[in-house]
């Protein structure tokens, strides 16, 4: 087994999986981006120096607990992940103030656990997303079901952010290291900690940016990628 790499939704304009183009039309017609808006382009950014302080980005959303099927191991999970989304949120608004940029979208277990953290739907749109991204200097992940690394992290290794992330349970290609690429935590408190260090740092801050950005281009890049994971094949053969 060899790790293929971070996950996250690219797209490309020859795709054989495309999009077709009545349902693209539709999601447009409702205010949605359809998928082919999500290419490569889009998530890539430079490093560069923090400007008003070091910005902190967290949008996320809440896994249904009760949902018909799961174990009672697998409910326990989502409570946890839940529980620790929503924990976090809280600390860096009383936190950093104005300096973060965090919240719930608006859906039915948002407004049951946590409907004072839901942002607005402007905010939440994938366009807007994008946007409060690329503007923000410390992009903080969350582990997904499973342990998994959350799609956001690779968003954000492209978008050359600096990262705060849970431990990762996972390995991907090449060195993403601890302390270069980012930093880790395992609580809400630790979280806190590990942005205050970046913020008080802005050399070290943007050497963070620097290696993810690097870090894209060598191995995330969706190109990139593939060929490395043929070449790992190549190697197996």
């Amino acid at each position: 087994m060899h790790p293929l790499g971070f996950n996250y939704y690219v797209t490309h304009p020859r795709g054989p999986y495309s999009e077709p183009l009545w349902k693209a039309a539709a999601k447009t017609a409702l205010g949605r981006v359809p998928d082919r808006y999500f290419r490569p382009g889009v998530f890539e950014g430079r490093a560069a120096e923090a400007k008003n302080g070091a910005l902190v980005l967290f949008l996320t959303r809440l896994w249904e607990e009760q949902e018909p099927g799961l174990t009672e191991q697998r409910r326990e999970e989502r409570h946890r992940i839940n529980k620790a989304r929503i924990e976090i949120i809280r600390l860096l608004r009383r936190s950093l103030g104005p300096a973060f940029t965090g919240g719930l979208n608006d859906a039915p277990l948002s407004r049951k656990l946590a409907p004072d953290l839901i942002l607005p739907d402007r905010m939440t749109r994938r366009r807007e997303y994008l946007r409060l991204l690329h503007d923000s200097d410390i992009c903080i992940g969350t582990m997904g079901l499973h342990e998994s690394i959350g799609w956001k992290t690779g968003e954000y290794v492209a978008a050359a952010k600096a990262i705060v992330c849970e431990d990762l349970r996972y390995e991907v290609p090449g060195n993403f290291s601890e302390g270069v690429h980012y930093l880790p935590f395992s609580s809400p408190e630790e979280c806190l900690q590990a942005v205050r260090k970046l913020r008080a740092d802005p050399d070290g801050l943007f050497a963070m940016k620097a290696a993810n950005e690097e870090y894209y281009r060598r191995y995330l890049r969706p190109d990139v990628l593939v060929e490395n994971t043929l070449a790992v094949v190549r190697r197996e053969l």
